[in-house]
């Protein structure tokens, strides 16, 4: 378990008041660290958009961090819960390759708290890597203001700069 409250050594994790790994969960994430760092790819999850999305992991070995990459899949629950405990379970995938799926209040916000946790438990940076969404920035501008959705990379980026003021301790956001 990993506990990070709304306000936890004065990080802000967005009203998310604990977030647990099952137990097959911590056994991907030790097994990922393993080497001494973290890698995390987002996946949308197929309900949330109409195409599929395909990533791959080895397109993205030149600038990572090195070692395995883990997927991971957030879905929103109930966005009008604002706050929530998270529980991120660990699955396989076909290939092998792991999957960390879990559901929360916001995407931005349950991303940023899951990789302070996990860099906590583990004691490493975690790295995780997005891609952009489709659409220029004025299309990508009317739909925040009009039903709220933003661009989930920068979101979370920005939840973590203000949760973790320490350049050096901060999860590093990628986006391609």
């Amino acid at each position: 378990m990993c506990p990070h409250g709304p306000l936890v050594d004065g990080v802000d994790t967005g009203g998310l008041t604990d977030v647990r790994l099952d137990t097959d969960a911590g056994r991907v994430v030790d097994w990922a660290t393993a080497d001494g760092t973290l890698q995390m790819i987002a996946h949308e999850p197929p309900e949330q958009h109409e195409e599929s999305l395909v990533f791959m992991p080895q397109a993205l070995t030149p600038a990572s961090a090195g070692g395995p990459c883990l997927f991971w899949e957030v879905s929103v629950r109930d966005s009008s819960d604002f706050t929530s405990d998270v529980t991120v379970h660990g699955t396989e995938m076909d290939g092998g390759a792991a999957q960390l799926p879990v559901q929360g209040p916001t995407v931005p916000n349950t991303i940023a708290a899951i990789l302070l946790a996990l860099r906590d438990r583990a004691g490493v940076v975690p790295h995780v890597y997005f891609s952009w969404s489709e659409g220029g920035p004025v299309s990508r501008l009317l739909r925040f203001l009009g039903f709220g959705d933003g661009e989930v990379a920068t979101v979370t980026r920005e939840v973590l700069r203000r949760a973790e003021p320490d350049p050096e301790r901060r999860p590093r956001v990628h986006v391609s």
